[in-house]
């Protein structure tokens, strides 16, 4: 008897076990599922938005000076894109972006780069801001495009391109803390 009862009591145990664990792996999988569709919808929904904008900014690299910069346009109420690669740069969640390679023609039409007025090249190499520098003017010829350049000989190559202005960062950090510091 004690034998059939421990048969019983197993055989009671494992239909729930079963149960449980069933019930727990649909939890998770919804769990996924649901999330997937929400980060979708969320980006569907910010590229409709991206889509319809006109006259807006585009900011490519996320860096200390691209985040710079779309910090200070943003303040001023105007209308911005970023584009980075890496997920973890978007600053804030309303900020709306485009994650992918700037130098990709297509991730530069999905930021809108016909509608838009201005562009800045913050991405991290000379080759890659000359790259988006020379794309980007042919997809818009009236494109107003700032690209940062490290050393004078980049600077002339971004204006030999297409920029209308090539920007040292170093150069103007170093302009604006020589004042104070020779006080």
């Amino acid at each position: 008897r004690p034998h059939l009862t421990t048969t019983l009591s197993t055989r009671r145990a494992r239909p729930m076990l079963l149960r449980d664990r069933l019930y727990g792996a649909t939890s998770v999988i919804e769990n996924i599922v649901e999330g997937r569709l929400t980060g979708q919808l969320r980006r569907y929904r910010m590229q409709r938005t991206i889509d319809a904008m006109n006259g807006h900014l585009i900011v490519c690299g996320t860096g200390r000076v691209g985040q710079a910069i779309t910090e200070f346009v943003r303040s001023i109420g105007q209308e911005v894109v970023v584009v980075d690669r890496d997920p973890t740069r978007f600053s804030e969640r309303d900020t709306l972006h485009v994650m992918g390679d700037a130098t990709s023609d297509e991730i530069l039409r999905r930021a809108g780069i016909e509608r838009a007025t201005t562009l800045v090249t913050a991405l991290g190499t000379a080759v890659d801001n000359l790259y988006v520098t020379l794309s980007s003017r042919k997809m818009n010829t009236e494109l107003f495009i700032v690209s940062r350049a490290d050393d004078p000989e980049a600077m002339t190559k971004m204006l030999q391109v297409g920029a209308d202005r090539a920007v040292n960062p170093y150069e103007i950090g170093g302009a604006r803390l020589a004042p104070p510091a020779h006080h």
